[in-house]
């Protein structure tokens, strides 16, 4: 193994553990249990720091010698930059942990935990209580982050949340979502039989 080949290797090892150790429910979706009792760090301090150690790392990758690599290790070098530059697009342009609440679900969180049987349930249940004990703090960044106040929005969607910032960027149909499933049954062809 020349040197550009360890060099790689070794930092795409960093650049995985602290992706993973970033998202933690990536991490266990992905299988690696290290990380099972936390919640993502999603404010904008943490994704401040998040995109700059993605800056360092595709820094690195720019200065390895790619043309000392093997062809499997030159496609991985790819695909890890790639992956960088996807998750720092979505840091620094998408901001969806800024507009979008599903972004603070953590359904998932408990879900993967729950749902695979890749450890005795004892060990899962005291990383779903870890999990637990951080959603107030976790919903609490969110609602401050996005404007979403879940205690005042209605379930049926018949209305828009008061003071939501993004309400124009919203067209419902007149009537709601219960509106719509109103009209489209008036819609619907018959089936031979019903009357």
């Amino acid at each position: 193994m020349n040197e550009a080949t360890a060099e790689f290797r070794a930092l795409a090892e960093r650049c995985i553990d602290q992706a993973l150790e970033a998202d933690p429910v990536e991490a266990t979706w992905m299988g690696d249990h290290r990380f099972d009792d936390r919640l993502p760090e999603l404010g904008p301090t943490a994704l401040d720091e998040r995109a700059r150690t993605i800056d360092d790392q595709l820094t690195a990758i720019d200065a390895i010698d790619d043309v000392e690599l093997d062809v499997p290790d030159l496609v991985d070098l790819e695909i890890l930059r790639a992956r960088l530059q996807r998750e720092a697009f979505g840091i620094e342009e998408l901001r969806s942990t800024e507009w979008n609440p599903m972004v603070w679900n953590p359904g998932t969180a408990l879900h993967l935990l729950l749902s695979r049987d890749f450890a005795p349930l004892d060990e899962r249940l005291a990383s779903a209580a870890g999990r637990l004990s951080q959603i107030p703090e976790f919903l609490g960044a969110g609602a401050r982050l996005t404007g979403f106040d879940a205690r005042r929005a209605r379930g049926n969607g018949d209305r828009a949340v008061p003071g939501d910032p993004h309400a124009d960027r919203r067209n419902p149909p007149a009537g709601g979502y219960g509106g719509w499933c109103a009209r489209s049954r008036g819609n619907r062809p018959r089936r031979r039989g019903n009357r």
